[in-house]
């Protein structure tokens, strides 16, 4: 690392960081390696010009090792674990660097062997890098659909693993995104109707709440409807949506004498 302060934000953000550390605030520590972390990712991507900075991605690799650190001695092992294995792909980008490689990956696999008394933080290891993806993002502007990507497949993720509450997060999260997009093209509508299907499931097979489900249900065919031409249109998401609604309207006017969405449609 560089020891004087020809600063920019990431540099600055780590010596704070190291700062806080060193007078025992671990979580201001934390914050503060995070965010340098994404800075100098941000500084050494193809999409981003900066002037030259000599041994850039040294620095790079020793703000995430760092901050895994921080975050380990925190017990938040899942991100750390994360943190270690991007320290590993930055340091291998260099030469000479057979030790550093090395240790991170020891520390990777420390972190991971870790979760193993902690079963309930798994499911944090396998969100972690999409969250460290869309974390990046949002340092760029106009990229909140690829922000929502990413918060989707979290939220389907979550789904998977029984974790109603946190997919819900997700998946909202995603539409508060998307429909900050304006004017939306039909990719962002598409995606706001995969959303709404989404929370429509989760709100009548999950939470039983048929009221919500319908408004979500409505609305997503509004979205689909309009992206028919779509390249990546799934007309089976549409479909389905008009079943759970025939299934709540029918039961709602006495049509049917017991729920016939008891049972989540595959």
């Amino acid at each position: 690392m560089h020891t004087n302060r020809d600063n920019f934000p990431a540099r600055e953000a780590f010596y704070a960081g190291q700062e806080q550390y060193a007078l025992g605030h671990l979580t201001q520590a934390t914050t503060l390696l995070r965010q340098s972390v994404l800075l100098f990712a941000e500084m050494d991507s193809p999409k981003t010009t900066y002037l030259f900075v000599p041994n850039l991605r040294v620095e790079r690799a020793t703000a995430c090792e760092t901050c895994a650190d921080y975050l380990a001695e925190a017990g938040q092992y899942p991100e750390a674990a994360n943190l270690y294995h991007e320290a590993v792909n930055v340091y291998q980008s260099l030469n000479n660097r057979t030790a550093e490689v090395a240790r991170c990956a020891h520390k990777a696999v420390s972190a991971i062997n870790a979760l193993r008394a902690h079963p309930e933080d798994r499911l944090q290891l396998l969100i972690a890098r999409h969250e460290r993806q869309r974390q990046q993002l949002t340092l760029r502007d106009n990229t909140e659909e690829e922000q929502a990507h990413f918060l989707m497949e979290i939220g389907q993720i979550c789904t998977r693993r029984e974790r109603y509450p946190q997919a819900k997060e997700s998946f909202e999260e995603a539409l508060r995104l998307l429909l900050t997009v304006f004017p939306a093209p039909l990719s962002v509508l598409y995606l706001k109707g995969v959303c709404h299907h989404q929370l429509g499931n989760l709100a009548l097979y999950r939470f039983r709440d048929s009221a919500e489900a319908e408004a979500h249900y409505s609305t997503a065919l509004s979205d689909l409807e309009l992206c028919e031409g779509l390249a990546e249109y799934d007309e089976t998401v549409a479909d389905m949506c008009r079943y759970a609604l025939e299934d709540i309207r029918a039961y709602r006017e006495g049509l049917s004498p017991t729920p016939s969405y008891h049972e989540e449609r595959e």
